[in-house]
């Protein structure tokens, strides 16, 4: 090898080994990061919800191209580990929650949870999204095609709403998860706004729990 490629390819080894140290410390994540934090997760690491995957890396290689083969049934997770629903709810468990994880277990919404996967937080929280949502705000009509109340008290009834195709009308009345205090509103012009409603969805402060401090109703 002459002496100029010799110092070229050791430059190389030299600042690839530099770059590869240097995104492996802390002060790097923001550029390892896959994008923005969601509203709330900018004080963590990554390491706080990204975990190694387990085996070797040649065991992980070995895994990934004999299930993209059909050798193996399940997926194998490369480098890191995928982010289960665990690492959410150590910091998110409502007492409660009316969509919980474990409500969506129930054999009842096996069907759901093929099509929708409504038991991942992902799939209404993707991470790196910069928003506290991530799916449209008419994601209800998923599962609660058939909606129709003995006595209806909205002066345009929940099934016209569903009817009309008005979706996004929903969580305008019911937290998704539940908040405690909140009463569903029992008329049409009591339910939250929809720009305040999007504006949450986006990085807002909770519509509903403002709503009961100012009623000096909240906890």
């Amino acid at each position: 090898m002459k002496p100029h490629a010799r110092i070229g390819y050791s430059t190389g080894m030299i600042c690839a080994v530099f770059l590869l140290l240097w995104f492996s410390t802390e002060n790097a994540q923001q550029w390892r990061s896959a994008g923005p934090a969601n509203p709330g997760h900018a004080s963590l690491s990554c390491s706080d919800c990204h975990q190694y995957a387990a085996g070797t890396l040649r065991q992980q290689i070995s895994g990934a191209a004999r299930y993209a083969l059909g050798l193996r049934r399940s997926r194998v997770d490369f480098v890191h580990a995928e982010v289960q629903n665990a690492s959410c709810t150590s910091c998110h468990q409502r007492d409660r929650d009316q969509h919980s994880v474990v409500r969506m277990l129930e054999p009842r919404f096996a069907e759901l949870r093929q099509t929708f996967a409504v038991d991942q937080c992902v799939t209404c929280h993707r991470e790196h999204s910069g928003r506290r949502v991530t799916v449209n705000p008419t994601f209800c009509s998923s599962c609660h095609q058939e909606v129709r109340l003995r006595n209806d008290p909205l002066t345009e009834p929940h099934h016209l709403l569903a009817a009309n195709g008005k979706w996004d009308s929903c969580l305008r009345c019911h937290p998704y998860h539940g908040v405690h205090g909140w009463e569903v509103p029992r008329d049409d012009a009591e339910m939250i706004s929809a720009d305040v409603l999007l504006k949450y969805l986006n990085d807002g402060s909770s519509p509903w729990v403002s709503t009961l401090q100012e009623n000096g109703e909240a906890e």
